[in-house]
């Protein structure tokens, strides 16, 4: 059963009446910060692997109803050097991804979150497999926590929460499967951005439809260079379940998406540099109405 705009309106409300203070800290122009969340935080006391990093764009404009979105990293990676290019303690990381400045130039107005899990375990920090239904509405709306967090981040009270977008490279994939399957909140999830993440083929077709039985007009992109081999199982799986799909090839993020809900990129960009490459172009593109379906001239 979908979240109503009332229910998500009274939850925010009573968290921001009553939450407690956060514990983020301004570093340059972002936060970071520790959660206690038995599924997304480690209580982490180093300010070198936080356990989450919040970054509001600056020019972002408050509204009655928040808009979020999620990045999730993969392996040989962390929250830090995604978002900001700072390397991970222990270093042997992947290049960083420049989240943060990629997604200021999206013009996008909401609020960036990256989520760090256990510590450099990308999808070997199962935690959420273990998740009850729902795990994901209850993080957001109902734990003070989070709440209290953006609200430290923004300096402003939040009556509602809108627009999700999830976006996620490699190892990504574990977490953002169980959020689109279990997660509680797909009425919310208005995009998903999947940089070179499509590993788990037959784990998506479950999570895709789960989502799109409850946002109608949802979209996803995928971006698959070592996960092109998974791009036809899972168009197979979906076609199966009646859903559309579509595949191409890029080198670099397309201007505008297709009128496809499923769409699937093959790159030869690396992987290790797709993030850098596709994630800000495609936020972008998912804010633009889809490109007319282009039809062959039938011949007399």
């Amino acid at each position: 059963m979908p979240l109503t705009p009332a229910a998500i309106l009274v939850s925010l409300s009573m968290l921001l009446a009553t939450g407690p203070a956060s514990a983020l800290q301004k570093v340059e122009n972002y936060w970071v910060g520790s959660l206690s969340s038995p599924l997304f935080g480690t209580n982490s006391k180093d300010a070198r692997r936080p356990d989450v990093v919040i970054y509001v764009p600056s020019k972002y404009r408050a509204t009655p109803a928040v808009d979020l979105v999620f990045y999730f990293h993969g392996m040989r990676n962390c929250a830090l050097n995604v978002a900001a290019n700072k390397g991970c303690a222990g270093g042997g990381n992947d290049p960083g991804q420049s989240i943060i400045s990629q997604f200021e130039r999206s013009g996008l107005n909401a609020i960036l979150v990256v989520l760090q899990g256990a510590y450099n375990r990308g999808a070997n920090d199962l935690r959420l497999k273990s998740a009850s239904s729902g795990f994901f509405r209850k993080f957001l709306l109902e734990e003070p926590e989070f709440t209290s967090a953006l609200r430290q981040a923004t300096g402003k009270g939040m009556a509602g929460l809108g627009k999700i977008w999830l976006a996620g490279h490699s190892g990504a994939y574990v977490p953002m499967q169980i959020v689109l399957k279990d997660g509680g909140l797909d009425s919310q999830i208005a995009g998903v951005i999947l940089l070179d993440s499509l590993y788990s083929a037959a784990d998506w077709t479950p999570a895709f439809t789960a989502w799109k039985s409850e946002r109608p007009d949802a979209r996803m992109v995928a971006i698959c260079q070592d996960t092109a081999k998974n791009v036809k199982a899972v168009m197979a799986g979906l076609k199966a379940a009646g859903q559309t799909a579509w595949q191409g090839s890029a080198s670099a993020a397309p201007a505008t998406l297709r009128p496809e809900p499923f769409q699937f990129y093959v790159t030869g960009v690396p992987h290790p540099a797709i993030p850098g490459k596709f994630f800000g172009p495609l936020l972008t593109a998912m804010q633009k109405p889809a490109a007319a379906p282009v039809t062959t001239p039938k011949r007399k």
